[in-house]
């Protein structure tokens, strides 16, 4: 089995509602695009709120002689704090939060009051990750390894081919119930319960199969993108 495209995603969800499919996602409009907007929904609803393996990308931080302050992943969600590690000497790094970070080390924020040396802490803070020690020249060039979630794709209407992040059969399922349930709760049809259980059936399955068995909701604050 191929993984489902989002023009045949839209159709199906077009179907459950007794409407025409379409050939092209080119200049869709009214229902079309509600069912369209609707799958997207779906697609982050589910993506940003549970952490599944199949999001799960690694990510590395080259260090920079007197630098702290790095650049996450383009495409990155949020971050596993506990995954964190500079290989170089075997060390996990140290996860804090920033109040913690600045009530330890209060004058850090202080160029000239900053440790130089290996990296024995992480912590984020805004658009940054930040390393300390700051990293001297004998640790530069060097990197630090981690784990992230990746932030999901959403569809485009400029391709009817692209396909989602979801494995299949969980990319119609997950998809196509809930999208209709949207839609159908959104234009306050009571046959959106019917769907409702579908979806979450759908959803109940995914996370058993691909959820993390440790914690599967990710933190309310994630990095970039909608909230």
């Amino acid at each position: 089995m191929a993984k489902e495209t989002n023009l045949n995603l839209v159709n199906f969800v077009l179907k459950n509602l007794g409407e025409t499919t379409i050939s092209t996602l080119s200049g869709i409009s009214g229902t079309e695009l509600l069912c369209f907007d609707k799958i997207n929904e779906v697609i982050w609803d589910v993506l940003t709120k549970y952490k599944f393996r199949f999001m799960q990308a690694n990510g590395s931080i080259t260090l920079v002689q007197d630098d702290w302050d790095y650049d996450y992943p383009s495409d990155c969600l949020v971050v596993d704090p506990e995954s964190f590690v500079y290989p170089s000497d075997g060390t996990k790094l140290d996860y804090m939060t920033p109040a913690d970070f600045y009530r330890k080390y209060p004058k850090a924020p202080d160029d000239s009051e900053r440790k130089t040396g290996a990296p024995r802490i992480v912590f984020e803070d805004g658009d940054y990750i930040y390393i300390y020690a700051m990293p001297d020249s004998g640790h530069a060039g060097n990197k630090v390894y981690f784990r992230y979630w990746k932030k999901p794709t959403l569809f485009t209407t400029s391709s009817n081919d692209q396909t989602s992040d979801f494995p299949e059969p969980f990319d119609r399922r997950i998809l196509v119930a809930g999208a209709t349930y949207k839609v159908l709760a959104y234009q306050g049809d009571e046959e959106n319960q019917r769907y409702l259980g579908e979806y979450s059936d759908a959803l109940g399955d995914l996370i058993k199969m691909y959820g993390d068995p440790k914690l599967r909701v990710l933190p309310v604050i994630l990095h970039g993108g909608e909230r």
